[in-house]
């Protein structure tokens, strides 16, 4: 009732000096538009520097002037719940909505030569210096509120532009346990990422996909002036899927050879190596790469991605587009030779959009939700479309003291559908798990923590999943081989089927910060179900170029070759 009454008594003057401006009374008219900024000395401070002079706003050479910007700007006025209780802070935030930004930055620096200014309203102007990528003002008000926070009775300037890495270490490792210094600390953090980066090696093994994988990544991350980080990876790997009989009718064209079906055991591995590389850009809110999959594989192209996100309130976004490569086997991901035509076949890529939506207000619950569009191509390989939804719920139903043990429980739904069936290999399929429908429920439950240099998490997951695919020609791609094997009396067709399981998994992660710069990790991944059973094992170490101040991060922070491990 309050504000409403401000805001009806702030139109009366206004109309009212409008009003005796029509009617020639000038002076009544500016006494009433000086009365408003009176209300607010905020206001007429910044109103003072608007017009530039050391003149008071009062006299009558800034009439005009201080008419037209009341005009502009009085919306603002009287609206008091948008602002900070502290006058300092109220003032940045007036020059911001005024766009005014160098006026702001300057009240902000002010800021840290007043003795008055305590702890609360020097970590508010470093939130506002983060909102509008102030940074290096937003690291000095950081440590001055840190500083005053530690030494509430110290009088005298707070002075950060004389400490070194090592001040500032110490300030930063002060025991505070209060809640803005864990806040300030978490902005410094912030800060801190951004000149920060690492190299990191991390060999893995992949295994249950009718491809075994191993590989021995190396991924760098270079800061670059607090705009974001370039990125890059080396992806040394090698692929085998076992012998395979190069004569079998369900491998290539080989039930066309002319010696079928006395052709004889002629066996292979089906096998590939190579050398992939991605090179990119990480910034505040968006990211872009590009490379190559590995040199050497018998289908090698160009692939990458770029991702957009974003906040409104509550609620995370995120839009995505790439060509990225199918990666279930050697088929798919390497290509093969067809023993009969000598053609290569496989090497599948999708090519897509995506959607990302998810609410997080703090409360017991969250929600997650992943949309996309997929077109897969290839060499010799039958176009397909591809359509996924995933939605899930998380909340949190345990948190221990400092971290050490925490727990949370979810439930996840995923819905995918393929055009047709490519699972299979025979010249024409692209070798990938492929279902016309498929539907699964699960329910993760998740512990995870920390203590003194260790990081952990263990994830078990149960649920169940509906499977439906249709029949597959041997030969999709080509209906004159299609008409051969036909001819010859055989049914070339893969038959279709629908089922349903249960199915599981487990995920488990830890990690070992073992120097100031140098932490080493591990992970093991194991998802059961009746087609598709996507596992791995891997290691890694890796080399921070930045100390590290705050605490181990929990859950760990894997290299992103495991975090990426699902993308297709």
């Amino acid at each position: 009732e309050k504000a409403r009454y401000q805001n009806l008594m702030r139109d009366y003057k206004i109309n009212r000096a409008k009003q005796y401006f029509v009617e020639g009374k000038t002076a009544a008219a500016n006494e009433l538009y000086y009365s408003l900024l009176l209300e607010d000395p905020i206001f007429c401070n910044i109103f003072d520097q608007y017009v530039k002079t050391g003149t008071p706003i009062s006299s009558s050479n800034n009439k005009s002037l201080m008419a037209d910007w009341i005009e502009k700007h009085k919306d603002r006025l009287s609206v008091t719940d948008e602002y900070s209780e502290f006058p300092a802070v109220k003032k940045i935030q007036i020059l911001e909505q005024l766009d005014q930004p160098d006026d702001a930055e300057k009240a902000m620096k002010d800021m840290l030569a007043d003795p008055s200014n305590e702890d609360r309203v020097l970590y508010e102007a470093s939130q506002i210096a983060l909102k509008t990528k102030k940074w290096n003002t937003a690291e000095a008000l950081s440590y001055a509120a840190l500083q005053s926070n530690k030494t509430p009775q110290a009088t005298g300037k707070v002075n950060t532009s004389t400490l070194n890495d090592n001040d500032k270490k110490q300030l930063y490792l002060t025991d505070n346990d209060n809640w803005l210094a864990k806040n300030v600390k978490s902005n410094i953090d912030q800060l801190r990422d951004k000149k920060d980066g690492y190299l990191t090696v991390f060999p893995d093994y992949r295994f249950g996909t009718n491809t075994n994988v191993m590989g021995a990544a190396i991924e760098g991350k270079l800061p670059y002036d607090n705009m974001g980080h370039f990125v890059f990876r080396i992806n040394p790997l090698s692929l085998s899927a076992g012998s395979q009989n190069l004569n079998a009718k369900d491998f290539g064209s080989s039930l066309l050879r002319s010696c079928y079906p006395n052709c004889g055991q002629q066996q292979s591995t089906l096998q590939a190596t190579g050398v992939g590389y991605n090179i990119g850009w990480l910034g505040n809110h968006w990211m872009a790469d590009i490379g190559r999959t590995p040199e050497n594989f018998l289908v090698t192209d160009v692939i990458g991605g770029v991702r957009i996100d974003g906040d409104i309130k509550s609620f995370s976004w995120a839009l995505t587009a790439g060509r990225r490569a199918v990666r279930n086997t050697v088929l798919s991901y390497a290509g093969l030779v067809d023993p009969n035509t000598g053609k290569t076949w496989g090497g599948a890529r999708q090519s897509g959009v995506g959607f990302n939506l998810g609410y997080d207000n703090g409360g017991p619950v969250g929600i997650w939700s992943n949309w996309q569009y997929q077109r897969i191509t290839g060499e010799n390989i039958k176009d397909n479309n591809k359509l996924q939804g995933q939605i899930g719920l998380y909340g949190n139903i345990w948190r221990g003291k400092n971290d050490i043990s925490n727990v949370d429980l979810g439930l996840n739904t995923l819905f995918m559908s393929y055009d047709n069936n490519q699972n299979e290999y025979t010249f024409g399929h692209g070798g990938y798990f492929s279902p016309q429908f498929y539907a699964s429920f699960s329910v993760p439950i998740s512990t995870y923590g920390r203590y003194n240099d260790w990081s952990y998490l263990v994830r078990l997951s149960g649920g169940y999943s509906m499977t439906q695919t249709s029949n597959a020609n041997y030969y999709p791609n080509d209906p004159n081989l299609q008409a051969s094997a036909m001819a010859l009396g055989v049914s070339p067709v893969y038959l279709g089927s629908n089922s349903s399981s249960v199915i599981y998994g487990i995920n488990a992660m830890l990690e070992r910060r073992v120097t100031t710069h140098w932490s080493i990790g591990a992970r093991a991944q194991l998802q059961r179900s009746p087609y598709y059973n996507p596992s791995n094992i891997g290691l890694y170490i890796k080399y921070d170029f930045s100390e590290h101040w705050s605490p181990i991060a929990t859950p760990p922070k894997v290299p992103m070759i495991f975090s990426d491990y699902m993308d297709y």
